[in-house]
């Protein structure tokens, strides 16, 4: 595989952009004593996995984003070789989506 403009993927260092974001804003918060803050400690217990969870998935969603736009710019070429048979011949396809108002009537 080659890339049409290989100087792009210096910018794949943007992809720990989000990460230190994540690690940035986990740090930032105090953490303060009150009164009610029993019955949000047990509320927030029950729902702690699945927010560490759902934070996880964005942060790989940031990251994974990032990660192809650097590599959409760099437009990689896939040789003939690296596909094997799948290369034999060239095709082409015309992929049409007919959304009118005709197509909706039952």
């Amino acid at each position: 595989m080659s890339f049409v403009n290989p100087a792009m993927l210096w910018f794949l260092f943007l992809v720990s952009i989000p990460i230190i974001i994540y690690i940035i804003n986990r740090q930032r918060f105090k953490r303060m004593w009150w009164a009610a803050m029993e019955f949000l400690l047990r509320a927030m217990k029950k729902n702690r996995r699945r927010i560490r969870v759902e934070n996880l998935l964005l942060l790989i969603i940031r990251t994974l984003i990032v990660l192809l736009a650097v590599l959409a710019v760099a437009r990689p070429q896939i040789g003939a070789a690296f596909l094997g048979p799948l290369a034999r011949k060239s095709r082409n396809f015309f992929f049409l989506l007919d959304n009118s108002y005709s197509m909706g009537y039952k």
